[in-house]
């Protein structure tokens, strides 16, 4: 079993999802994010309209890396394994270097 790495988050953005164009929902994320980093290394990925909103809500040690995206977990859409560890794909080049 893989050691765990970090935390990722998307940043959130859908008007049909999220009232008033996300803008509460970004604010309770980046407090989130900002808890969880005491504690454990925090990636968030925002779109390439929402980084400078995402990086302008978030302290400075929390990556935030450009990622098009349509959801706020990982867990339910994005890739969160490697194996074999020794294998290479984008998304750990993103996070990881």
């Amino acid at each position: 079993m893989a050691d765990f790495s970090r935390n990722l988050f998307f940043y959130q953005e859908r008007s049909d999802n999220w009232r008033e164009n996300a803008k509460h929902g970004q604010a309770v994320f980046a407090k989130v994010a900002a808890a969880i980093s005491k504690f454990e290394c925090v990636t968030v990925c925002a779109s390439p309209d929402q980084w400078a909103n995402a990086r302008s809500q978030l302290p400075p040690h929390i990556r935030v890396i450009e990622m098009s995206m349509n959801d706020s977990w990982f867990r339910d859409t994005g890739p969160t394994v490697s194996n074999p560890p020794s294998s290479f794909n984008i998304l750990s080049a993103l996070i990881l270097s």
